[in-house]
């Protein structure tokens, strides 16, 4: 939970997959953006580019005019209606007046002890210049308000006589001013480039600087009004340490996109590391590390190895020459300049140590550990560990760790009036005596793995000391975790319920987070909304009901934990519906987030939909399944995961049975698997028979790593949608793990046509038309082979009928109409009738006369060879043929594509039976019609 001056923040989740599982073979579009938010500061030393932006150097501001004449007007470097490139550009102005001229010098300056503002150097102090060896070139964008304003631009020379080049100042510039000459300005912005070859720029005080003379202007009378932009020294660096901007700010009068310019959270930055670890980033993530590292060391006032909330982004120490408590090379605390004050300022919240950040930087140097086995880093964890324990402890109620340190050391320079809630200082600092569920829960994690790593019983002892205080915030009523206790360290604060706090404990307690799943149900129920989940519960937020992203990837994340990776894919859809073009998330989609609690100075806390570094760190390590927490190192268990989530078979006749399809399930956790039962239930289980291969079955114990299989077919026993659910019950957590079985069972109805009649009744010679209609179940779409058939009682010869089309298509959502065609005239059929299904269907198709002449005939031929019999032989086939001609007049069956013959007989008068027949494969329908001919 990094928060916008957070007095509260919250802990992550258990390791859900091994990292060689998490990664892939390229980086989703978040984590591409947190490298991208890396490398921000890689490839230049900037001047200026927005007001109070993180990358700015050379901050102290030195006005130059000749002499006699008038000061040269103040920058404004807001610019609020200028068109800049982003937020601000500066505002220059000069006076002409005859034959003056005048300027402004961008300085690195000195920064006393007790000062709060940076003062100039003009080359009289010592060790106070910038070392920009390395740089190539000096690049700015420039504009004049009309166009035709002439400028000089250049940089160094502080401490030379502009007109000898004489030195002048004991400790000037390593180089003599570099410069662009004048310049005739346009009223579009144009690139300006400063070549820097061959120059010793190892001790700068002067970065940057411009210059103009009445002389030089087209109306040496009247004012000038140009514009500057973007002044950076093009220097590549790579492995500096740094940490990454917390929030892209935008150009609002919205106090937060001014405090919050140049702030690096330690919580995201610890999110931002953990997600660069896994992505197999070690590179980025080590400048993150080293900055922790950093920081501990070269503190402005403390010397225990704490660290603050949050830092400045960008270069991680300040330039040589500036000297808080008289410290050099210290690490910079972030702020702002209040042009209306000309006073730089800070945060209250900012400049503290609250213990859940301490936690996180723990967190995230173990995961780096982890990768390395850099012992270095190792012993920052402990450095933290142990200030931890010195400094929060608590054995009020059930114990745990305190919130830590608000506000401003003694002697603060940019420090404010602390406001302090226990009224117990230290140092200057109020000490908070809250305990924060989600602190102890961070605390619980890291103390939890220095102990597997290092085996100290006082990690083991603080780990339990965490654990107890959380889990003593559990509401067994309603299932869900208090935020914490009040200053008191007693009683439950019970107006917030965060969402955060309610999946990072199961995180967190990883195989023994069982009994605390209710969680789970206690969000959905609270803290829904359209895309994901709310901060606080219930909604009545005064910005509206909107999802807090961060949180909403931790809940994904933990339902992937659980087992229920359907769940986990569905969240991040969400999410990624939301995720801006840059691939970052934003804290919030609506206009500001509301979480219920108040800061220090009793504003309420809130997000504003800006790209968010911890929002979008977290939705890395969702996509990627890796939990921060990282509890199976001490908290181990059998864990499940399976693809694919869910099976879906194509479309299958009913009746028929598929190919099976496998399901694949992995142990991931720490600790066999045992296997309970295996079931498949749901609304139509015998449509989804489970296959002998299976070898995920009741008893079957699956070693860490392993896997087994359930092989299920699709055997529709009806013509619709189908489903139903593979159910296995383990050992694990988030037990039983269920994948959702569904297919479409496919048919196909052959029916009368809709205002047609099966019974139709024909003058004798006539025809009679049918119209029936094919139609499909459950998206049948095959060809159908229609066949139809005559037959009747005592009556011959019989009607001929036939289909069209024979052979038709239905098109899986159409019906298809077919026509069936009896005709009553007369009639030709074959004397042997030797195709056609009733050739031999009707009573008598050959008489009993008949076989007893062909019978003997064949006798005959076979036993007498000789010639003298042969005329025997033709004498009786022919008697045969005669009788198979006369046996066929009295068939009384015919059917459609029937044949010619000799007898051309009407069919009488009488009833008929037509029987369409249309088939697939196993599928086999028919429809009934009856024929009625009237004289």
């Amino acid at each position: 939970m990094a928060s916008t001056c957070s007095v509260v923040l919250l802990a992550q989740i258990t390791a859900c997959a091994s990292l060689a599982l998490a990664q892939s073979s390229s980086p989703s579009a978040a984590t591409v953006y947190l490298q991208n938010t890396s490398d921000r500061y890689q490839s230049t030393i900037d001047v200026y580019t927005d007001a109070d932006a993180a990358g700015n150097h050379f901050a102290a501001r030195g006005e130059i005019h000749s002499l006699n004449g008038p000061a040269t007007p103040t920058m404004d470097e807001i610019s609020s209606p200028a068109q800049c490139f982003d937020i601000t550009c500066i505002t220059a102005q000069f006076n002409a007046a005859g034959n003056n001229w005048g300027g402004w010098y961008f300085q690195n300056g000195v920064l006393g002890t007790t000062d709060r503002a940076p003062s100039l150097n003009w080359g009289t102090q010592p060790n106070a210049g910038y070392d920009l060896t390395g740089a190539t070139n000096l690049e700015f964008w420039a504009k004049g308000m009309a166009g035709g304003e002439v400028v000089e631009f250049f940089a160094f020379g502080v401490g030379f006589d502009p007109t000898s080049g004489a030195q002048i100042a004991a400790y000037p510039d390593s180089s003599m001013k570099a410069s662009t000459g004048p310049k005739t300005l346009s009223n579009s912005w144009t690139q300006y480039t400063i070549p820097l070859a061959g120059l010793d720029i190892h001790y700068v005080l002067g970065g940057f600087g411009w210059v103009a003379s009445a002389s030089s202007q087209t109306n040496t009378q009247q004012p000038i009004t140009f514009y500057l932009d973007n002044i950076q020294y093009q220097k590549p660096r790579p492995t500096d340490s740094r940490f990454l901007v917390s929030y892209e700010t935008i150009k609002s009068d919205n106090a937060f996109d001014a405090v919050l310019r140049n702030t690096a959270f330690v919580y995201d930055n610890a999110v931002a590391l953990i997600a660069l670890v896994a992505a197999g980033d070690l590179t980025r993530a080590r400048t993150i590390a080293d900055s922790f590292l950093y920081a501990q060391a070269h503190d402005r006032f403390f010397s225990d190895s704490r660290l603050r909330n949050a830092y400045q982004g960008g270069d991680i120490s300040l330039p040589s020459g500036w000297l808080p408590n008289n410290k050099p090379d210290t690490v910079r605390m972030p702020g702002w300049y209040d042009a209306g004050r000309t006073t730089w300022f800070e945060d209250e919240t900012q400049v503290s140590s609250n213990t859940g950040n301490i936690a996180w930087a723990m967190l995230a140097l173990l995961s780096f550990y982890d990768s390395t086995r850099e012992q270095k880093y190792l012993d920052a964890v402990d450095a933290l560990g142990n200030w931890v324990i010195n400094n929060t402890p608590d054995t009020r109620g059930n114990g745990g760790f305190t919130g830590g340190y608000d506000g401003w050391e003694n002697g603060a320079a940019a420090g404010g009036t602390n406001t302090c809630a226990s009224n117990v200082f230290v140092n200057g600092q109020c000490k908070r005596l809250y305990k924060a569920t989600e602190h102890n829960i961070d605390l619980y994690a890291a103390f939890s793995r220095l102990y597997k790593i290092e085996g100290l019983s006082q990690w083991l002892q603080a780990a339990q000391q965490a654990k107890t205080f959380f889990l003593s915030m559990w509401d067994p009523v309603e299932g869900k975790f208090y935020t914490g206790t009040d200053e008191g360290g007693v009683n439950a604060s019970t107006d917030v319920i965060p969402l955060d706090i309610q999946v990072w404990s199961l995180e967190a307690l990883g195989a023994d987070a069982g009994p605390y799943l209710q969680s789970l149900r206690y969000i959905e129920a609270h803290h829904k909304t359209a895309l994901g989940y709310g901060f606080k519960q219930d909604g009545n937020n005064d910005c509206g009901d909107n999802t807090w992203f961060e949180g909403t990837s931790q809940v994904s994340l933990a339902y992937r934990l659980v087992g229920n990776t359907p769940k986990w894919n569905s969240i991040l859809d969400d999410i990624h519906s939301a995720q801006l073009s840059s691939g970052a998330m934003p804290a919030t989609e609506g206009a500001c987030l509301n979480t219920g609690f108040t800061l220090n100075d009793g504003q309420p806390w809130e997000y504003f939909p800006r790209a968010h570094v911890g929002a979008t760190a977290w939705l890395s390590l969702a996509e990627q399944a890796v939990n921060p927490f990282g509890a199976d190192q001490y908290a181990a268990g059998p864990r499940v995961q399976f693809s694919p989530t869910s099976v879906t078979f194509a479309g299958q006749d009913v009746g028929s049975t598929s190919n099976s399809s496998t399901v694949v399930f992995t142990n991931i956790g720490g600790a066999p698997l045992i296997i309970s039962s295996v079931s498949v239930s749901g609304s139509n289980p015998q449509d989804f028979p489970s296959q002998s291969s299976s070898t995920c079955v009741a008893g079957a114990t699956i070693p860490t790593g392993g896997t087994c299989s359930v092989d299920v077919a699709f055997s529709p026993t009806g013509s619709d949608s189908r489903s139903a659910v593979i159910s296995m019950s383990d050992n694990s957590l988030g037990s039983p793990h269920t994948v959702s079985l569904s297919g479409d069972g496919m048919d196909f109805m052959l029916a009368v046509s809709s205002g047609g009649s099966s019974t139709q009744t024909v003058k004798k010679g006539a025809t009679a038309t049918y119209a029936l209609t094919l139609s499909p179940l459950g998206g049948f779409n095959e060809v159908v082979s229609v066949t139809c058939a005559v037959t009747a009682t005592n009556l011959t010869p019989l009607p001929e009928c036939t289909i069209s089309p024979a052979m038709p298509t239905i098109d899986g959502s159409n019906p298809t109409v077919i026509n069936v065609t009896v005709t009553t005239a007369s009639t030709t059929s074959s004397a042997i009738p030797f195709s056609g299904p009733a050739m031999l269907a009707g009573r008598g198709a050959f008489s009993t006369y008949a076989w007893t002449l062909i019978l003997p005939t064949f006798l005959i031929f076979r036993r007498r060879r000789c010639k003298a019999h042969l005329r025997i032989v033709g004498s009786a086939l022919a008697l045969a043929m005669m009788a198979v001609l006369i046996s066929c007049n009295s068939c009384s069956s015919s059917s459609g594509g029937g044949s010619g013959g000799a007898n051309t007989s009407q069919p009488p008068v009488g009833t008929y039976n037509v029987t369409v027949i249309a088939t697939h494969k196993s599928l086999v329908h028919k429809t009934p019609l009856t024929l009625t001919i009237s004289n």
